[in-house]
């Protein structure tokens, strides 16, 4: 219950009669035409509030509508009912919810669910009610609640509720956990005891929890649908990654491995756990990698986001997000006879100390060295230098810069163990320069430099002679 942390550059305003709403898509069109042509009318009417969350864009990201009003006696279960007055009841609604399409799958419904229950959990302290209540359109937007603790209203099962009692609860947690931390200096050993055994819980879930994955390969693998479909709970949603095809309920899910098992015969997955994170006692989130792998065709790989929920002890899955994972092009294979390069390096004599330390950037498709010049205790120069292959001219170029302001690019070729390295570049006062540098491959941890044919603005200067270089 406390305050919900948005992306960055997100933030609430209360409706106005500005805000972009004709451009609001959120694929329901029940949902959509609430926001674009009731809304702004009953909040002027004072009937609802609606807030909505704007995106860097200014565009509407998502939406909830709150309202009040009243529920009989005999709508509501008995243990809410308990000792209540037998007249209708004051309840919160929670009249809408949507989300963009451009922003769905990135959590901004929870977002907005949090943001709702807190709002009203607030405004209960000067209008009492006894639960907050809403309508579900669909079988998956009520998947969605029930997964925060919604339940069913007796007789009605696409109307859910949370009792005030709950959200009570939940702020009055919060605010405990904030004493005890407060208090942490003098309480440390009951403190201890709590964090150890609430870590102790979630090292058994999360235990639990891989299992549950290794089951669910399991059946995967031996093609049997009912088993996979009863590791998924009774109100899950499954996301078919090739059709994009949602279902609702253990029997449809059952029915598309079905399918999906018969159309790709003798296709087995393989799937790494990343992390399991813990949302409440009953709500886990666990991230991971999976891979599809069918007789004759390349591997499928991708990142999946798969949310827990804990029924009866026992923890099923209740959705699953999948992402492709891009396959990046990599130059390695034209870059890796210069792999002996990377390391520590030093050429070292009573006067300078020259260090360059190579290592390899993301994806192989660089290697990057940088150089510092040390004479006596000073550094006298520092540097850098990419090593690439340009795909357009198929050679490896390089470019240098150096702290003075100078800066170069050069061609390298390879013969036998040398490179030979063609320089061109620009001093720092703007005068042209260039050489043929050639560094010697002795072995793995030898090498040796030399710079010949140096010229600056067409003047010719001394050769550098060789000088060897040793990797620490």
């Amino acid at each position: 219950m406390s305050g919900v942390k948005l992306p960055e550059g997100y933030r609430w305003e209360r409706l106005q009669r500005d805000h972009p709403r004709r451009q609001f898509t959120s694929g329901q069109p029940e949902v959509d035409d609430w926001l674009r042509t009731n809304a702004w009318q009953h909040q002027k009417k004072h009937l609802s509030v609606t807030k909505v969350l704007l995106d860097q864009a200014q565009q509407i990201a998502g939406f909830y509508t709150l309202a009040t009003g009243q529920v009989d006696f005999g709508d509501l279960p008995e243990p809410l009912t308990r000792r209540l007055p037998r007249r209708a009841l004051p309840v919160a609604v929670l009249a809408w919810l949507g989300v963009s399409t451009t922003c769905q799958k990135q959590g901004l419904g929870r977002i907005l669910l949090a943001q709702s229950l807190r709002d009203c959990y607030e405004a209960g302290g000067t209008f009492p009610f006894v639960a907050v209540i809403l309508d579900c359109l669909t079988d998956m937007a009520k998947s969605f609640y029930r997964r925060w603790d919604f339940e069913e209203l007796p007789g009605h099962p696409n109307r859910l509720f949370v009792s005030y009692q709950q959200l009570f609860a939940l702020n009055t947690k919060e605010k405990r956990m904030k004493r005890v931390i407060l208090t942490a200096a003098f309480v440390a050993c009951g403190l201890a005891s709590a964090i150890g055994a609430e870590a102790d819980r979630q090292a058994t879930d999360e235990a639990a929890i891989r299992k549950a994955v290794g089951s669910y390969v399991a059946a995967f693998n031996q093609g049997d649908a009912k088993a996979l479909a009863a590791l998924w709970s009774p109100e899950a949603v499954y996301t078919n990654p090739a059709s994009g095809e949602q279902v609702v309920g253990r029997e449809a899910i059952e029915k598309q491995f079905t399918a999906i098992f018969a159309e790709a015969k003798n296709a087995k997955l393989e799937a790494t756990t990343g992390s399991v994170q813990f949302v409440s006692p009953n709500v886990a989130v666990e991230q991971g990698m999976a891979k599809v792998i069918r007789p004759d065709q390349a591997p499928n790989e991708s990142e999946y986001t798969a949310v827990y929920v804990k029924r009866d002890g026992q923890w099923l899955l209740d959705r699953v997000t999948e992402e492709d994972v891009v396959a990046v092009p990599s130059h390695y294979e034209h870059l890796k006879e210069l792999e002996w390069i990377t390391g520590r390096w030093v050429d070292q004599d009573d006067d300078a100390t020259v260090v360059t330390e190579c290592n390899w950037a993301r994806n192989n498709n660089f290697l990057t060295r940088s150089f510092t010049i040390h004479i006596r205790d000073r550094i006298d120069m520092a540097g850098m230098q990419v090593i690439g292959w340009d795909p357009s001219t198929k050679q490896i170029r390089s470019w240098t810069f150096d702290s003075d302001g100078g800066f170069g690019e050069g061609t390298w070729k390879k013969k036998n163990n040398r490179w030979y390295i063609q320089q061109s570049g620009i001093l720092s006062d703007g005068r042209k320069s260039s050489s043929v540098n050639i560094i010697t491959h002795v072995d793995d941890s030898t090498c040796t430099l030399q710079s010949v044919n140096r010229t600056v603005d067409g003047e010719l200067l001394p050769n550098v002679d060789e000088v060897q270089v040793m990797k620490e």
